[in-house]
């Protein structure tokens, strides 16, 4: 029984680790407009989604 909480436990977490997501773009200018290559960014808009909410950095 102690097996197969520890293994649930453990499938709740990968699935809630997994559903957590980045997304970075980079940008020359600081109305976002104008996407580059990282090397060349001055500006960089990242979104953090996660199962209740998002995020913008």
């Amino acid at each position: 029984m102690k097996i197969q909480i520890l293994c649930s436990v453990f499938l709740g977490l990968t699935l809630v680790c997994n559903s957590q997501t980045n997304k970075t773009e980079y940008f020359k200018d600081k109305y976002l407009t104008k996407k580059t290559e990282k090397d060349d960014a001055k500006y960089s808009k990242t979104v953090e989604m996660r199962h209740d909410s998002i995020f913008y950095n």
